[in-house]
């Protein structure tokens, strides 16, 4: 999802600004080590710490799995944001205003024209044209005030919105891009997406429309229609109402999590602002990952029949592994929360809130209970159902917390279960990153961003890529001069591509400055070091150049300084 190219000072800003430390621990456990902070690694599984955060050089890196970077980075990784939007997400919480300093935004015309269909679609619902829309809403027992904050619409049906917003000066290719527009199998004409349908916008994190989710008033299959992934929006990492639910959900320490826009439109009218749906997907990592750190008790409310039940069951498991203890909410059979909200009021949805199963006392009610379970001669495997959701969580304190209600809920014995468990862990995976630079390669590398004030420039300036071994580690110097170029201070790994980001993270954990006039003297060994390489490639010209190149090479030869007989390593002895 392209956004604006965010200016070097505005970045140098916010990155002064925010405390890495803080916004990790937001999300991670982290203790002193030293230092530096430690913690379970958010990115892989582990039992043991290898996760290090460090205050000093605002980074982070796992030993475990290599993950690594700056405090931008940890946002892009953690909530699935784009650098535009962490970067955007830390201004507004550390209160650093970044407008003036934004480059043009690569997905504004799309968002433009997303903003001129939403206006289009509540316009229309108040037409006399959308008297049938005005209808079914007002069936759904919601008020205007609602319907206004919420920004519900209608979509006529035919091709009006596409000719209001050609009229008004936008091409159909943009339109497409948008993912209002449909384009026909015959590859030449196009219609609208969202016909005789009404309509919800979803917008990003800073409350800008990035899509649309569109309910059918008839028996129109499907019922629920979602505008496709596109310039401004992927929809498996946006909640739906979250610039609402925002404030809500800190304020409350709770967040909701149901399915549709009605059930979202019914609980907000309600009082419940800290809900948020997905965007008609199942639950995602990303936005799983998003939940945890909105409140600390996240819970799952959705529909009250079988299918209902297998998507809360999934959610849970995605909840888990993203190192969240969520609970389930369980209403009525046959109910969504708009039904129950509409029919046994706020209070007994409520009710129902501080009434919710944690993981394990949900799956074992969605079974019917230990009692129907051990009826059937099923015990032993339910146990290990309930075991292996125990272990999708990397986190030990909700495992045990899960073992011993499984303990308590099915008689079986605390050790058991432990030794159970156990069989479900799997160790962490690295990621293959490719030739491993040199020894040499990473001497040159610390120094570089090492330096007392940051990057050091002059010795950028110095060092050449036929001074590096590894293609990982000239990757990293061209991103870093990229920067540098831009003026960027020190590195941003958050703005470099996987790998070498990954490796300058890696850097950063261990870098020092250099000490008095060591910059000097590893700027005279990569002199030296070049001129034997030199040297080795007129020798290899030697062999079978003809007489004139052959004396032109060992005058050549004969002219380099004595001082470069032997190749020495940067950072050797």
């Amino acid at each position: 999802m392209p956004g604006s190219r965010i200016g070097s000072a505005s970045v140098e800003r916010v990155r002064e600004a925010a405390d890495i430390t803080a916004v990790i621990s937001r999300f991670v456990p982290l203790q002193r080590s030293g230092r530096s902070m430690r913690g379970l690694c958010p990115f892989h599984r582990e039992k043991t710490p290898s996760f290090y955060v460090s205050p000093d050089r605002q980074s982070y890196h796992c030993f475990g799995c290599g993950a690594g970077g700056d405090v931008f980075s940890f946002l892009m990784n953690f909530l699935g944001l784009t650098f535009p939007e962490a970067v955007e997400e830390l201004a507004q919480e550390c209160g650093v205003d970044i407008s003036h300093d934004s480059a043009p935004d690569a997905g504004e015309s799309v968002r433009k024209v997303l903003a001129e269909a939403q206006a289009f679609f509540r316009t229309s619902l108040g037409s006399p044209e959308g008297r049938a829309a005005r209808a079914y809403v007002a069936g759904r027992a919601l008020s205007q005030k609602t319907i206004e904050e919420i920004g519900i619409g209608w979509a006529p049906p035919g091709g009006i919105l596409t000719r209001h917003l050609t009229g008004l000066g936008y091409s159909s290719s943009t339109l497409e891009e948008a993912g209002l527009v449909v384009r026909g199998d015959d590859s030449r004409n196009s219609y609208d997406r969202f016909r005789n349908r009404i309509t919800f916008p979803i917008a990003d994190r800073r409350g800008r429309v990035a899509s649309f989710g569109a309910r059918a008033m008839g028996e129109d299959i499907p019922k629920y229609l979602n505008g496709p992934d596109s310039p401004v929006y992927r929809k498996g990492e946006l909640l739906y109402g979250f610039q609402w639910a925002r404030n809500a959900a800190r304020d409350a320490d709770s967040v909701v999590l149901v399915e549709g826009y009605f059930d979202h439109a019914r609980l907000f009218e309600s009082g419940f602002a800290f809900c948020v749906a997905t965007c008609g997907t199942a639950l995602t990592p990303s936005q799983a990952r998003q939940l945890a750190a909105m409140a600390g008790s996240v819970l799952v409310c959705y529909d009250a029949d079988p299918a209902g039940v297998k998507a809360s069951l999934r959610a849970v498991e995605i909840l888990l592994a993203e190192r969240c203890y969520p609970s389930v909410m369980v209403l009525d059979p046959g109910t969504d929360p708009d039904d129950f909200v509409r029919k046994s009021g706020a209070a007994a949805f409520l009710t129902k809130m501080e009434g919710a199963l944690d993981p394990v006392q949900f799956a074992l009610h969605s079974a019917g209970g230990w009692g129907a379970v051990s009826a059937r001669g099923r015990s032993v495997a339910a146990v290990g159902r309930l075991v292996r959701l125990a272990s999708l969580s990397p986190d030990p304190l909700a495992r045990d917390a899960m073992l011993k209600r499984i303990g308590e809920m099915t008689g079986f014995s605390a050790s058991s279960l432990a030794e159970s468990v156990a069989t479900h862990a799997f160790p962490a995976q690295k990621t293959d990153s490719g030739a491993r630079p040199t020894a040499g390669d990473l001497t040159i590398l610390r120094a570089l961003v090492g330096g007392r004030n940051g990057l050091d420039r002059s010795l950028l300036g110095a060092v050449e890529d036929g001074d590096l071994s590894s293609a990982g580690a000239v990757s990293l110097l061209a991103e870093i001069r990229e920067q540098a170029a831009e003026g960027f201070s020190s590195p941003v790994p958050g703005r470099m591509k996987d790998g070498p980001a990954r490796l300058c993270a890696e850097i950063l954990a261990e870098a020092q400055p250099l000490g008095d006039g060591e910059a000097e003297r590893l700027v005279e060994l990569l002199r030296r070091k070049r001129l034997v390489r030199a040297r080795a490639e007129l020798m290899s010209r030697l062999q079978g150049a003809g007489e004139e190149e052959r004396t032109e090479i060992l005058r050549q030869l004969n002219a380099r300084p004595p001082q470069v007989d032997s190749e020495e390593e940067p950072g050797g002895g």
